[in-house]
């Protein structure tokens, strides 16, 4: 378990779901993130804005999840070195869902008072208007599909050079023996 968003267990898990989530020429990103950059970032993997997107959205994310006390935890799986090589991020949805204005300021918090700050690249490709468009998605999924308390895997990333290892399969695993608690 990552054990503070201030240390260097934070900054692998940023640095390995912004890997992961933006993709490479030889592994795929995340599809809804790739939707979510717009026709300019879309599949430009060697483009320096996209990762810088990414990662943005990704210290947000798990800034935000690292200071949002027992609903939330990161997770870290190790290679055989005991180097960090996938990072996956949970909640705990109590069933009754916060609002996505709630959530929102969750964020804003993060990007305020916590260094993450504002983007400093052009948003003017209309990314947060579709990033708001699949947040609300998915809280409409869970409160449709899961009214009752539940874990969520907010993001589950395994580095490039890491995938097909069976990182991500042991973290899900562990995660499901949690939820079963």
């Amino acid at each position: 378990k990552v054990p503070s968003p201030n240390g260097p267990d934070a900054v692998a898990a940023v640095d390995i779901t912004t890997r992961s989530f933006a993709g490479t020429a030889t592994s795929a990103p995340e599809a809804l993130l790739d939707w979510a950059l717009g026709d300019t970032l879309r599949n430009k993997w060697d483009h320096p804005d996209r990762v810088k997107h990414v990662g943005w959205s990704m210290k947000v994310a798990i800034g935000t999840a690292l200071r949002s006390g027992q609903r939330r935890a990161v997770f870290l799986g190790l290679d055989d070195n005991g180097e960090p090589g996938a990072a996956i991020t949970v909640r705990l949805i109590p069933g009754k869902q916060n609002s996505s204005t709630f959530e929102l300021w969750k964020y804003v918090k993060e990007m305020v008072c916590f260094c993450a700050g504002f983007p400093s690249f052009d948003t003017k490709n209309g990314m947060d208007g579709r990033m708001q468009a699949a947040d609300d998605a998915i809280d409409n999924s869970h409160r449709k599909h899961a009214p009752t308390a539940h874990i969520n895997v907010q993001l589950m990333a395994v580095a490039p050079e890491h995938q097909g290892n069976g990182m991500c399969s042991k973290l899900m695993r562990a995660d499901c023996l949690g939820a079963d608690v």
